[in-house]
């Protein structure tokens, strides 16, 4: 396709850059649902922590209907001695209190809205598919001189502004991307021997891409004083769309995943959700599990692209607006017009489950980025997580501790009532007011078969079936 290109000023783009560095504060972050992602009782959620989860569920059919999740992390601010009740009492006193560290400012928005998808296990088999949106939205590597000055200027902090410093900081991210998917899952039991058990299975994905705008510094060098800003060298490159539009890109991901298992006892003879097995489930000492998820590509209509190189020294006391019109006045961008093509977040997901055969299990789950940050795209957040549960067919507990990066554990909780489920990411101010840098929600509603409807042979479900579904059954 021919390039069109044109040189103008970039007024927005610096407004855009300026507004992300002072309000880094403001993210929100998907969590993987860690509460109940890895029950046996919900496939439709655990097929996307690992696709060959959905051979031998627990559930027999899984229906999800709707689910949302989002989840609020950074390390740039913090809301101090943070209570729930204070969004209904005294809203007016919340305000969030910009963290200082000795760390390069990070924040997400991730966002997931699942609607229908569904899951079937019967023997060896395992299969189902599912459709919903994602959003990503990244703002990575701000160095973190800059953003200190940045938000002492925007408040007025004379104490900071006094200060010198320089910044020095490449592969400066600030990203965002959304897509639909629409996608079909299957898994297979391909070894039983004696008491163990390996499950293989994947997710293949088609997937609209809704919205990309995607900002990298690969070079942003300077210094400052009270009364100067010094821009060295700026390199950066940008991908911009200005609204969302249905189908604005295509692609396809793939998730690959395998489980192992060692079970409570020989399951040679182990068909789950079957009555060549009483339809009884095997249970397992420990599962340990692997998945590749997120492979995949969005590449979209021709956007809005630029190349920017600038550099200047700017006086910081004549006021905001006569500061950022000399940053304009400064910089040059080569603005064209082309194809787009994105990367997903790429990540491994590796899991343990213990169960200490009192229905509590306990789960520990790390998720470990594999996109380089040069990738066009978003990246994965490394994870780890430990989570008890309490776990029975109609009723499940669990207290997720996980940490993101090298920020502090938050505590989390969760429960399901057979096919309801709930979760919040930081529960501690629940109970007493806590500093919060992290909190969020999760929830599902679904409807599931539990059994195998042959198993019962006065069941209302089996007798409305035709006979050739009951002899399958």
């Amino acid at each position: 396709m021919e390039k069109k290109f044109v040189m103008v000023k970039s007024s927005w783009y610096i407004n855009f850059c300026f507004f992300c560095i002072v309000f880094l504060s403001v993210n929100i972050h998907a969590q993987e649902k860690l509460g109940y992602a890895n029950s046996n009782y919900c496939p439709t959620s655990s097929i996307f922590l690992n696709p060959a989860s959905s051979a031998d569920s627990w559930a027999m059919a899984q229906l999800n209907i709707i689910g949302v999740n989002a989840f609020a992390h950074n390390n740039a601010a913090f809301l101090p001695a943070f209570y729930y009740l204070d969004l209904i009492r005294n809203p007016e006193s919340i305000m969030p209190r910009y963290l200082k560290s000795k760390t390069d400012k990070n924040a997400y928005v991730v966002l997931n809205a699942d609607a229908l998808a569904f899951t079937f296990s019967k023997e060896h088999w395992g299969w189902g598919f599912f459709t919903r949106a994602r959003s990503f939205s990244q703002v990575k590597n701000i160095p973190k001189t800059l953003a200190d000055y940045a938000t002492a200027y925007a408040m007025g902090d004379e104490a900071v502004l006094k200060n010198e410093d320089v910044f020095n900081s490449v592969n400066v991210r600030i990203s965002t991307q959304s897509w639909a998917e629409f996608g079909i899952n299957t898994a297979y039991i391909f070894s039983k021997n004696r008491k163990d058990m390996w499950q293989l299975g994947g997710n293949l994905r088609y997937l609209s891409g809704l919205h990309t705008s995607q900002f990298g510094f690969l070079m942003l060098m300077g210094s400052y004083n009270d009364t100067l800003l010094v821009v060295d060298k700026l390199n950066s490159n940008l991908a911009f769309q200005d609204q969302p539009r249905w189908n604005y890109g295509e692609g396809m991901a793939l998730d690959a995943g395998i489980v192992f298992k060692r079970m409570l006892k020989t399951v040679n003879n182990y068909y789950p959700n079957s009555t060549k097995f009483d339809c009884k489930h095997a249970d397992y000492k420990f599962k340990a599990s692997l998945a590749l998820r997120d492979l995949g590509y969005i590449r979209y209509q021709p956007t809005l692209r630029a190349k920017l190189e600038g550099s200047g020294t700017y006086r910081l006391d004549r006021g905001q607006k006569l500061l950022k019109q000399q940053v304009i006045d400064s910089i040059m961008a080569l603005f064209y017009t082309d194809n787009y093509t994105t990367s997903l977040p790429l990540n491994l997901c590796a899991q343990f489950d213990w169960n200490t055969e009192q229905y509590v299990y306990i789960n520990a789950t790390a998720v470990i980025n594999l996109m380089p940050s040069f990738f066009n795209g978003p990246q994965a957040y490394n994870l780890i997580s430990v989570t008890p549960r309490y776990e029975r067919k109609n009723f499940e507990f669990a207290l997720p501790i996980r940490m993101l990066g090298l920020s502090m554990p938050q505590m989390g909780m969760a429960f399901r009532v057979r096919s309801f489920s709930f979760g919040l990411e930081d529960a501690l101010p629940l109970l007493f007011h806590n500093d919060l840098r992290g909190g969020g929600l999760y929830f599902n509603i679904a409807c599931s078969l539990f059994d195998n409807p042959g198993c019962k042979r006065n069941s209302w479900i089996l007798n409305a079936c035709p006979d050739f579904i009951k002899k399958r059954l």
